[in-house]
This record gives structure tokens, C-alpha cells and sequence, in this order.
């Protein structure tokens, strides 16, 4: 039979036309660089293990990975994949469920399960932080059943001066009309939009308090 060409080195790398197993891979820079990266710093090539797809097309759907495998179980496959021009970082099993899916432009994730967080919070942390301008948490009823305009909840913490207030909220299908439910003030004068149904307790007022009409 005619001979096949398995493996072809030049000066600027190794291609190989078949499988590659190794026990272990190891890039070994002898340099004073670091094997950590800030963000926004460019990594040497020499420091990575480069895996791809050439076929990558915006109007291609293609994937480049590696597949982490042991016995018995699912595998793990992670993946760079392109769906219609977006590229995404991806986290598979074997039976090519994706758990998490990151938009590499946005940064915006997507867990397909359940999460648990169990560092315990401190002083200065909690064990889960949202820290920005405006952060708020969505609740959104997406079942068949929900009902339009009136499934999705936020819980939102506001700093503003003259603004500094816990609100949660409801927002309409369209984001547009936002109507605040409960504001709790920093000083911890709280504002109900509706009517308060105490069941099965009392109200107490204390000192000067008093109920005005």
C-alpha cells in the first residue's frame, strides 16, 4: 500500500494526521514570566495548550475542545463553540448536555442545574455578592401556566442619595413598567403599596407610635 504521511514536523510546530495520546502534557517556560494572568493580559502562545477548529465560519456551526474521560461516568467535554457568528465557552457531558455556556462577548452565563455556594460569608463578604450600579435578583416564573405581566419579581438594593432603600418590585413582560411592592428604607421606615394583612398576630406599637389614616 502507498505510504501515509502520520506526522510532519517544521520549524514551527508538529502537525499530526491521527490521534495523540500522552500521559500528561506540560508547557515549560524558563522565564520569569508567570503561569498567572491578569485580566487584559496577553498570554504567551508557549503557555497554552491551543486547541482548534479551522473550519470556523460565522455561517458554520463548529466546535473546538478537550475531553476529560475516566471510568465509570459521564465525560466532560469543554468546549469553544461558534453558533451563528457568537462564539461560546461550554461545559458538556458525553451525552451532549451543556451545563454552562458562556457568551464570550458579554460574559453572560447560563447554568443548566442547580448551584450551591458553601464558603461562608464574612465582614466584608457575603457568600454570594452582586456589586454594580443598580444590583437587583429576577425572579421569573416562565412556566406555561404564568400569567402575562404578572411573573416576574425583582429584589433591589438602591444606594442613591436621598434614594438608599431595599424595594422589591414587579416588572412587566415587555421590562418596560416597573411598579415597587415594599420599599424598606435605610432607616428602616417601610412603605407597603397595598393593604398589610396581619393573620393570626398583633400589631404592636411602641413609644409614640401610632396608626393615622
Amino acid at each position: 500500500s502507498a505510504d501515509v504521511e502520520r506526522l510532519r514536523i517544521t520549524s514551527t510546530g508538529a502537525t499530526f494526521a491521527g490521534l495523540v495520546t500522552a500521559v500528561g502534557v506540560s508547557s515549560i517556560v524558563a522565564s520569569a514570566t508567570s503561569g498567572y494572568f491578569a485580566t487584559g493580559t496577553a498570554i504567551p502562545a508557549n503557555q497554552i495548550l491551543h486547541v482548534r477548529d479551522d473550519v470556523g465560519q460565522i455561517a458554520t456551526n463548529s466546535a473546538g475542545g478537550i475531553k476529560i474521560s475516566s471510568s465509570p461516568g459521564n465525560d466532560v467535554f469543554l468546549l469553544k463553540r461558534n453558533d451563528g457568528g457568537t462564539s461560546y465557552f461550554a461545559l458538556q457531558n458525553s451525552s451532549g448536555t451543556e451545563f454552562i455556556t458562556t457568551n464570550m462577548a458579554s460574559g453572560d452565563t447560563t447554568f443548566a442545574g442547580v448551584a450551591y455556594f458553601t464558603a461562608q460569608g464574612a465582614a466584608g463578604y457575603g457568600s454570594i455578592n452582586l456589586e454594580n450600579d443598580d444590583p437587583f435578583i429576577r425572579l421569573h416564573d416562565n412556566g406555561s401556566g404564568s400569567t402575562a405581566d404578572k411573573k416576574k419579581w425583582d429584589i433591589r438594593a438602591i444606594g442613591a442619595t436621598g434614594y438608599e432603600s431595599f424595594d422589591i418590585r414587579t416588572v412587566n413582560d415587555a421590562n418596560t413598567v416597573f411598579n415597587t411592592k415594599l420599599s424598606i428604607a435605610h432607616s428602616g421606615a417601610a412603605t407597603f403599596a397595598g393593604n398589610v394583612t396581619v393573620s393570626g398576630g398583633d400589631i404592636t406599637l411602641v413609644g409614640t407610635g401610632r396608626i393615622q389614616g
